[in-house]
């Protein structure tokens, strides 16, 4: 169930099971087009795991996606305006961490 899982983790999973769906592709379809298993791709699309950069960038472009297709902040990918709370963990860390001397 989506409503129980981070803002993140809720926006990354619909999007990603969403665009698998447009593209007829099955789970294992998709893991063979980004050379990603495809548990590894179920558990994404439930929420269990937060992807990294490099994974969320894979699956877009597996996808026929932009780069940026899962950043909640790209302006690009035909979104609404993300919301406080929907950006990755590390990233809002990253954006809130003290500067450095």
């Amino acid at each position: 169930d989506l409503s129980e899982l981070s803002p993140w983790l809720a926006f990354f999973s619909g999007k990603l099971k969403r665009a698998r769906k447009e593209a007829n592709l099955t789970q294992q379809q998709l893991a063979e087009r980004s050379g990603l298993g495809q548990e590894h791709i179920s558990r994404l699309e439930r929420g269990v795991f937060s992807p990294t950069d490099k994974t969320r960038k894979t699956l877009a472009v597996a996808l026929g996606k932009p780069p940026k297709y899962f950043d909640p902040s790209a302006e690009d990918v035909g979104e609404a305006p993300a919301h406080k709370g929907t950006k990755p963990p590390r990233e809002h860390a990253k954006k809130n961490a003290p500067p450095k001397e």
